[in-house]
């Protein structure tokens, strides 16, 4: 058996509260390897994005398209 159906074999013994657990780790995980493959300027561009997005300051899509016409 290898890792993949190890993990899997868990995930379908595990409750939602472990499965949620195990979901937020993979996603950090993939998001630290990620990310080192992204220049520090990119870094530095999502960063103020993200903090863009989470104070409110952004349009959606439609008003983006709206504006486009």
């Amino acid at each position: 058996m290898n890792s993949k159906d190890k993990l899997l074999q868990v995930i379908d013994q595990s409750s939602d509260y472990i499965i949620e657990e195990l979901l937020n780790f993979a996603l950090s995980l993939s998001e630290q390897y990620d990310s080192e493959e992204l220049t520090e300027e990119e870094k530095k561009m999502i960063m103020e994005a993200e903090q863009a997005y989470q104070s409110g300051d952004y349009i959606t899509l439609e008003e983006y398209e709206a504006a486009r016409i």
